[in-house]
């Protein structure tokens, strides 16, 4: 035996164990550096209870995610439904201006175990939209002032809440920015998804993150926020020529901005001077809406924040996120030069849809694309030619997300993917033998076959002259695919899709799981016995 080499207790409790421990938990979109909009009470406490149960294996798991699960605290008013006698240890009532509320919070319980210092993130929930007492007295009533959060960076504020209080709102901020000045001497950023509940008007409550609601007809001027990272700018009512900001916000690392109507909202409102360059050095994440009914008639000009001469450099940018906002005269790679994305992901209209070439699809490591509205633009040739092009243009992607009406009957020119899930409102087997084998490195395959929108006469006419699945060759369909899953939502059971699983299953040699439901298991179960893949029910 060589002198140094490793124990199976020193690989059980050193880097293997952190980096597998640290895979299972950052599965868990709750503890991932920015929450999700979302999110609501029951997503957000079963994600809690999952990091529990890993922590539950062993004294060791418990030891290494402790910080993890500890990291989040959260106030939830009871739904009004809710039976009278409700027997939990995290369960807590107190009196407040409201009779009777009831509320649930694990503040006592992380205090009790001496987990204050892991806290960073508090989640409160309002279930029933109704009247709620000060956020001081919410707080103080579930426990909260009985220590100092000293580590705590952020408030989330689900739902509507509407302050029952006496005081104006500028007096109410005044007497929460005291009292969490006291208990969180840390926290740079309280905020509302989805609507707001402090504008933070003197950016004491939000001097990293600020949501800026349109609706509620007040409106910052211009001002410097040296410290802000997150600015959301919800632009329901259109921002007019008064009412334009200009944010001074240099360590801005997310950019969301929801439109609804025409706005004059432009990228010179984030620079102070007329440069025709402007560079955001730190920006991670762009996500850009534009909030409208299918069929409804598109505002000319579209955005302009997306027009004129100037030149847009996001030297850092990661994600790029668009939703019926680009029609196609605006070139993704004009304003999105040399950019290298860690995730592109694209949900437009058919009339807005932009040309395939100018996505910046080549050097992004994750794409999710939802092409499924194609099949309300009326045209065929749209259904088949623009997911073709798709799968023609070059990406480097190692994931891919896609949702198409038509699968082309064309190899995907996507060499490096690992994951792909393909969600197919018409769904032809045969199509997909044909791109498999061309994706060397693929280890996990999805297909979902659903219809998401009610499919025209001539939508399913092409859906009669689909070919019933018939092998081509006894060649491996896949060399390397590990796991494979299938989802329908069809009234019929598709006998196409249990042929084809029993030909994956023969001519997959390191497939290992497969995902479906039993009706398409059946016919393959001898030979998933022989060939040592285990079947997992949907």
């Amino acid at each position: 035996m060589r002198k140094h080499a490793l124990k199976l207790g020193d690989i059980a409790g050193g880097m293997v164990l952190e980096q597998i421990l640290d895979r299972l938990i950052r599965d868990i979109e709750l503890y991932s550096g920015a929450p999700s909009t979302d999110y609501n009470f029951n997503s957000v406490y079963s994600d809690h209870l999952t990091a529990i149960q890993y922590a539950l294996v062993s004294r060791q798991w418990m030891q290494y995610l402790r910080p993890y699960f500890l990291r989040i605290i959260y106030i939830a008013s009871l739904p009004s439904e809710a039976p009278q006698t409700i027997k939990s240890r995290i369960l807590h009532k107190f009196s407040s201006q409201i009779p009777q509320k009831r509320w649930k919070s694990n503040i006592k319980s992380v205090i009790s175990i001496g987990g204050t210092h892991f806290v960073k993130r508090l989640y409160i929930f309002n279930h029933n939209n109704d009247a709620t007492p000060t956020l001081n007295v919410l707080l103080q009533g579930s426990g909260f002032g009985k220590t100092a959060w000293t580590n705590l960076r952020e408030i989330i504020l689900h739902k509507d809440l509407e302050f029952q209080t006496n005081l104006g709102e500028k007096e109410h901020i005044d007497l929460v920015h005291s009292y969490l000045s006291t208990f969180a001497p840390s926290l740079s950023s309280i905020y509302s998804i989805p609507h707001p509940v402090f504008n933070a008007l003197d950016n004491r409550l939000s001097k990293q993150r600020l949501h800026l609601d349109t609706q509620s007809g007040r409106h910052l001027t211009s001002t410097y926020f040296p410290h802000l990272t997150t600015l959301s700018i919800n632009d329901k009512m259109g921002l007019s020529s008064h009412h334009l900001i200009t944010f001074f916000a240099p360590t801005l690392r997310n950019l969301l901005i929801g439109i609804r109507f025409e706005s004059l909202l432009s990228w010179r409102q984030f620079i102070d001077s007329d440069a025709n360059t402007i560079e955001f050095d730190e920006l991670r994440t762009l996500d850009v809406s534009f909030i409208m009914r299918p069929g409804q008639p598109l505002p000319s000009p579209r955005l302009s924040t997306f027009y004129g001469q100037q030149t847009l450099l996001f030297p850092k940018l990661h994600t790029l996120k668009t939703r019926h906002i680009f029609n196609a005269h605006v070139d993704f790679k004009d304003l999105f030069a040399n950019v290298k994305l860690g995730l592109l992901e694209i949900n437009e209209w058919p009339m807005s849809l932009p040309s395939i070439n100018s996505m910046p699809l080549a050097n992004t490591d994750k794409v999710s694309i939802d092409l499924s509205y194609l099949f309300e633009a009326g045209s065929s040739s749209l259904w088949i030619d623009t997911p073709a092009r798709l799968f023609g243009s070059y990406s480097n992607a190692r994931t891919a997300e896609l949702t198409i009406p038509l699968l082309p009957s064309a190899k995907l020119d996507w060499p490096n993917l690992i994951r792909l899930d393909l969600a197919v409102s018409i769904l032809d087997w045969n199509s997909l033998e044909v791109i498999l084998p061309g994706l060397l490195h693929l280890r996990a395959l999805t297909v979902s076959n659903v219809f998401r929108h009610r499919l025209g006469g001539e939508a399913m006419l092409f859906r009669s002259e689909i070919k019933s699945y018939t092998p081509t060759s006894t060649s491996p369909i896949s060399p390397v695919l590990e796991e494979f899953m299938y989802q329908d939502f069809l009234k019929k059971p598709d006998a196409n899709a249990s042929s084809f699983i029993q030909q994956l299953i023969l001519r997959s040699p390191r497939l290992m799981v497969v995902r479906a439901q039993r009706k398409y298991l059946r016919s393959g179960l001898k030979l998933s016995k022989k060939q040592g893949i285990k079947f997992e029910l949907l």
